[in-house]
Order: C-alpha cells, then structure tokens, then sequence
C-alpha cells in the first residue's frame, strides 16, 4: 500500500510539471489515469477506448521495477500535448507533442548519457522542417530536410567515425549528389551477357 502510494505521488509530481511546462496545450487533461496494459483499453481506428469510450486522461507504463518509463496524454482517444519517455533512472528519454493525435511541433529525444538523439519537426503529422539524430557519442549521424512530408534541400549523412555517408539535394523530387547507396550487382544482367 505504502509503495503504491509513492507510485501515485512520484506520477502526480510528473504530470503536474508535464501540464505546467506545455503552454502549447490548450484543452484540459482530465488527471485521470490508466495503465497501458488495462485488459479495458482498446486501440481501434487511431482512437484509444476505455471502456468503450473514448478515453481522455492519462496513459502510463511502468518499468518491473514500478517506476514510470511513458506517460501520454489523451483527450476523447487521441494523444494530446506532450508525451514523455523516461529511463528507469527517471532522466528523460524522449518528449513528443500532440494534437488532436497527431505529432506536432519539435520532438527531442536523448541518450542515456545525456546526449541528444534526435530532434524531429512536425506539422500536423508529417516532417517540416530539420530532422537531427546524433549518434550514442554526440556526434552528428544525419541532419535532413523536409516540406509537408517529404525531402526537400540539403539532406546529409555520416559514418559514426566522421565520414560522409550521404550528401545530396532534393529539388523537385529529384535527388542530386551522393545518395549513400550500395552499388549492387546486376546477377541477371551478367548471365546474359
């Protein structure tokens, strides 16, 4: 009793500074809260149900251990302002905003040492904008660009030592430059010949 107690203490801490930290979120989130293992959830169509209704509150998974690694917000069964990850250490792994239950704005993700993982753009539910993710050692792995979806400019890769992996641009759908790509050989086309 007295560890389930500090579970509902340690969460209520959490989604008090989650709702206090989003000025993005407009519409309430009823500090309601269901386990995402509830055998009374259902996922149907992109709309979360509990108890055959759509829920609004929030979702959270635990670690064995009980502490909290997801906690997300819902509003009439779709994700709503900001969904947060964390490592059994409770350090923050990843935060992803919402609304109406698509992504938007900026997710950030980290290591657990620390460093950055990823930093994503969205709008209404699509990449807009920069894409990063650095590898384990905080190093750059890619840095793309992309307009309503899809690649758009400057996209660049890299090897984990440093070296380039890919460097190229999309215009008009086209890419031009170095894509990264295996050459493979032609098995059929060497039989022919």
């Amino acid at each position: 009793m007295v560890q389930q107690a500090q579970f509902l203490s340690r969460l209520m801490i959490i989604t008090i500074i989650m709702l206090s930290c989003n000025s993005n979120q407009a519409i309430h989130v009823p500090p309601i809260y269901v386990e995402r293992i509830d055998s009374s959830l259902l996922q149907h169509e992109g709309v979360l149900y509990y108890k055959h209704q759509p829920y609004s509150g929030l979702i959270y998974e635990l670690y064995v251990n009980g502490d909290t690694s997801k906690i997300t917000p819902y509003v009439h069964g779709k994700e709503e302002g900001w969904s947060r990850a964390y490592y059994q250490n409770m350090q923050l792994a990843e935060e992803r905003f919402y609304v109406h239950g698509k992504k938007d704005g900026i997710h950030k993700g980290w290591w657990q040492n620390g460093k950055m993982k990823f930093e994503y753009h969205f709008l209404n539910d699509e990449h807009n904008g920069e894409l990063k993710e650095w590898f384990r050692t905080g190093r750059l792995s890619r840095v793309f660009h992309y307009n309503k979806g899809y690649e758009d400019g400057s996209q660049k890769m890299w090897w984990e030592n440093g070296d380039i992996r890919a460097n190229y641009v999309v215009k008009n759908g086209e890419r031009f430059g170095l894509i990264g790509q295996k050459l493979c050989k032609n098995i059929l086309k060497d039989t022919l010949q």
